[in-house]
């Protein structure tokens, strides 16, 4: 089903959104508020209480092809924004291609060029290395005291052992 600017068709009926509905959808979706843009789309005149607008407006926006038709106009707006930051960033990039093609190699904006455009592809990444102050002398002690220490646990887990009973029996002759 193809819908001109006019007339949007709809799964409800065939009905199209009337011009002041269309009118109404394009200046909610450009960020007016529903009663701001009822008021832009609709006459209303300037003795009408907020409350009825409001109310109006409300009313007008939970309308099915009303609501529908809001949502592509805002989903149109979101893809063009994202398709016009994609362009930039690649025109951008082949700007910075060219520039550090053809600058001369003295050129401070070639070699600018070539970090940005490093920057924009990845081409960078920082790392970050916690570095041990500590002397070797102060590390060869800590692994001292270590040994030192588990040598203590070991010998004093074996005093919980009874060996005696591994001894073959034995009499001392002299």
């Amino acid at each position: 089903m193809q819908a001109t600017s006019l007339q949007e068709q709809t799964m409800a009926d065939d009905k199209p959104l009337t011009s002041r509905q269309l009118h109404f959808c394009r200046a909610w979706a450009s960020g007016m508020s529903q009663s701001d843009a009822y008021r832009e789309a609709f006459d209303v005149s300037p003795e009408t209480k907020a409350k009825t607008v409001h109310e109006k407006a409300s009313r007008l926006a939970a309308d099915g092809k009303v609501r529908a038709r809001y949502e592509r106009l805002i989903a149109a707006r979101e893809a063009g924004m994202v398709a016009s930051a994609l362009s930039d960033r690649e025109m951008v990039r082949k700007h910075l291609r060219d520039l550090a093609i053809t600058a001369s190699p003295q050129d401070s904006g070639r070699l600018r060029a070539l970090e940005l455009l490093g920057r924009a592809s990845g081409a960078f990444v920082e790392l970050h290395a916690e570095v041990d102050a500590r002397s070797s002398a102060d590390l060869l002690a800590e692994l001292d005291a270590m040994l030192d220490s588990a040598t203590a646990n070991d010998m004093s887990d074996a005093d919980d052992f009874d060996f005696s009973r591994d001894r073959p029996n034995t009499m001392d002759i002299h």
